[in-house]
């Protein structure tokens, strides 16, 4: 009979002898749901940032720098339109890069000239595809858009705001797979190990144990991430943490 549920098996996994036995014999199928509530779990805040990331790196670039930039076009009968009949640049004020300029006056007309990655003209768009290619796109005569900076703006940050959501099944479903890969192969020094000091449990009961074994690991990983702390050989250590607390797992079923 099960004595220990799932949540206090994560805080039990850093010390308990009692929760490595109850595993062994009891969990089976359970310590697969274990392990996948425990990479949910973990996983939130890895999500949260990536997605703060993301806000922010979207802030420092198109909000700060591109939009205010960027006049309103319009397109219509096969012509590029803008407010004012001038060029205009699109520059990084850090690194002054020239990455774009609009210009429907005609004072630019080739990349070498505008000396940027992108020139829009009244009715071509060229980009520099390589260091020592170019594109040439002609508009559409039948082409009627409008592109208005502050609209996309709205856009962009919907849709950026709702990435946090496939981010984290993404990182839920790899980080799974990776664990129960992880376990299967872990088991495989855990058998020999069990064998070794005539502890009797098959290889499967040892990757119940292991996919607890590595909670330790994970959660301290995480501590670790979330902290910005640099560790030196941090895989070996999370390595080393892993075993250890697998053979701890294995000796806590020694009769």
């Amino acid at each position: 009979m099960q004595q220990y549920n799932i949540l206090r098996a994560i805080y039990m996994s850093f010390y308990s002898r009692n929760l490595y036995r109850d595993v062994a014999n009891n969990w089976g199928g359970k310590a697969f749901l274990y392990l996948f509530i425990l990479v949910v779990l973990t996983s939130i805040y890895f999500t949260y940032t990536i997605q703060r990331d993301l806000n922010q790196g979207y802030q420092a670039t198109y909000i700060n720098i591109i939009k205010p930039q960027v006049p309103v076009i319009t397109v219509e009968n096969g012509k590029v339109i803008t407010p004012e009949n001038r060029p205009y640049f699109i520059i990084d004020p850090e690194t002054h890069t020239n990455y774009a300029v609009i210009d429907t006056s005609g004072q630019y007309t080739s990349i070498e000239q505008a000396k940027s990655l992108i020139l829009v003209t009244e009715k071509e768009v060229i980009m520099q595809s390589r260091e020592d290619e170019t594109k040439t796109y002609k508009v559409p005569a039948d082409a009627k858009e409008s592109f208005d900076p502050v609209k996309i703006n709205d856009f962009i940050q919907k849709f950026i705001s709702y990435l946090w959501i496939p981010i984290f099944i993404f990182m839920v479903v790899l980080a799974y797979l990776y664990r129960i890969l992880q376990a299967l192969l872990y088991s495989i020094l855990g058998k020999l190990f069990a064998l070794i000091f005539s502890v009797k449990l098959s290889y499967w009961q040892i990757v119940q144990i292991m996919m607890v074994a590595i909670t330790p690991a994970i959660v301290l990983a995480e501590i670790h991430h979330g902290l910005r702390v640099s560790i030196a050989h941090e895989m070996l250590l999370y390595f080393l943490l892993g075993i250890v607390y697998l053979f701890y797992g294995i000796i806590s079923n020694k009769n």
